[in-house]
């Protein structure tokens, strides 16, 4: 193997693999990357066994072939050169890495040890790629970090309309939603819950990569699902992410929104958020913050307590104010904020079902998120 690369190539292509790759002891297989250069391109694969990346991109080959590396060694290595072009063959057992500054020589590991990765085929449609990125964004905060029900440690992505997807997560005290049109209407429906780390390593990915077709495939298989971008370039770069699947179904979301509320109004979002910061300084250890909404005063007054701190209370003016009796809920005051976060615009609607049951926050300038929480019941 024998060939001359951009260093922005060789180098996009090995940050994406080190999100993939394990460090591990019993199997270092795993830890590194297989090399393949071939028909003008190279082909870097990364896995630990749940999650897979094949990237391609282009380069000058003048011997065709194949090999493992240390994928850190590697990336450490070509991160260091100031050098803007590269040279790599294959000497023996080792990897020879040729610049005008420097020459070194890694060791390689046998390339038959490294797990063949199969192509994903079943059901395609297309997405936008801006919607992917959008989706994921959204509501990737919101899953669960505990194993205790597999099924909410991953983001749901959900088709139930020819022409609209659904990004869905939750850890069973907030919910967020993300709904996106797709590229093409599709009939039929399906329904996939993807690993959390498998999703943020996908939104790594998609927000890395320059020049991105606007477009992307997704491929869904049983048990797993790839997806493939391209460049806005002909034959610039080429990039699969696959990843298995969590097995389950995800819980019926759609009976926990609800339909009527108690209390409706609308808040200065930037107001919402500092007041909440301050005040969170006196909660407790729980996180507690003391929501009461005032219809008749149009006001919101926020309290927190703790005995190691003090007390704090702050007062926020509402409007388009609907209900009219005074309603007061404690809140984990972090979770409003990770909701808030991810609201876009100024203003957030603030809707309000009882003192016990879930309340949303959306955007009137963003109707396609929606973020609900539950409050924290008191005895």
């Amino acid at each position: 193997m024998k060939l001359k690369i951009l260093k922005e190539d060789l180098e996009l292509g090995l940050e994406l693999a080190l999100k993939i790759i394990q460090k591990t002891t019993h199997l270092p297989i795993l830890s590194s990357i297989l090399i393949k250069a071939q028909k003008g391109s190279l082909e870097i694969r990364a896995t630990n066994l749940e999650e897979a990346l094949i990237y391609k991109t282009l380069a000058d080959i003048e011997k065709e072939g194949e090999l493992a590396v240390k994928g850190e060694v590697l990336y450490s290595l070509v991160n260091s050169t100031k050098e803007q072009k590269l040279e790599l063959e294959k000497k023996e057992n080792t990897l020879e890495i040729k610049t005008q500054d420097f020459k070194v020589n890694m060791l390689t590991l046998p390339k038959e040890d490294f797990p063949i990765i199969p192509e994903v085929k079943g059901k395609e449609i297309q997405i936008d790629t801006s919607s992917l990125i959008a989706g994921i964004s959204q509501v990737i905060d919101f899953v669960a970090t505990t194993q205790i029900r597999p099924e909410l440690s991953g983001v749901l992505l959900e088709k139930e309309k020819e022409d609209e997807i659904n990004f869905v997560a939750s850890d069973s005290f907030r919910l967020g939603k993300k709904q996106m049109k797709l590229v093409q209407k599709r009939e039929g429906s399906f329904s996939l819950i993807l690993p959390a780390k498998s999703a943020k390593d996908l939104l790594f990915g998609a927000q890395k990569l320059k020049n991105i077709s606007p477009n992307l495939r997704l491929i869904l298989q049983e048990s797993q699902v790839a997806f493939s971008f391209g460049s806005n370039q002909e034959e610039d770069f080429e990039v699969v992410f696959i990843s298995q699947l969590i097995e389950g179904e995800f819980p019926d979301y759609k009976k926990v929104i609800p339909n009527s509320f108690e209390f409706e109004a609308s808040i200065l979002k930037k107001n919402l958020q500092e007041s909440l910061k301050s005040v969170g300084v006196f909660s407790n250890k729980s996180y507690e913050c003391y929501f009461k909404f005032i219809p008749q005063e149009r006001k919101l007054i926020l309290k927190a307590e703790s005995s190691e701190i003090g007390r704090g209370e702050f007062k926020l003016g509402l409007e388009k104010v609907k209900g009219d009796k005074d309603l007061e809920i404690v809140f984990n005051y972090k979770f409003i904020l990770e909701g808030l976060g991810n609201l876009q615009g100024e203003m957030v609607d603030f809707k309000v079902s009882s003192s016990e049951g879930p309340s949303l926050l959306f955007s009137p300038e963003d109707p396609t998120f929606i973020y609900l929480v539950m409050p924290i019941k008191k005895e």
